[in-house]
C-alpha cells in the first residue's frame, strides 16, 4: 500500500477502511475509527523513533520522513457523506 499511495496516512487508511473507501472519499475517509487509527500508528511510530534515536542505529528514518504531522487532506470535491 505505501507503493500504491503517495503518502503514509493514505496507506493506513486503505489498510484500516480498504482501498475502495480511500478511493470513494477521495482521501482519508471521514471514519472515526479510521482517523483514531491512523492517528494511534503515527503517535507510536514516531514514539518508538524517538526512544530508538538515541541507539547507534535509527530505525526507518527514511519512512519516518513520509509521514506527516496528523492531518488529513482530503479531495475538497469529496464530501463526506452523513
Amino acid at each position: 500500500l505505501l507503493d500504491r499511495y503517495d503518502r503514509i496516512e493514505l496507506a493506513l487508511a486503505a489498510y484500516n477502511a480498504g482501498e475502495s473507501n480511500v478511493e470513494k472519499y477521495g482521501g482519508v475517509p471521514p471514519f472515526p475509527e479510521t482517523r483514531d487509527y491512523i492517528k494511534r500508528v503515527i503517535s507510536r511510530y514516531r514514539h518508538l523513533y524517538i526512544r530508538a534515536k538515541s541507539r547507534p542505529r535509527p530505525l526507518g528514518s527514511q519512512v519516518l520522513s513520509r509521514i506527516p504531522s496528523i492531518g488529513f487532506h482530503q479531495n475538497p470535491a469529496h464530501r463526506a457523506h452523513p
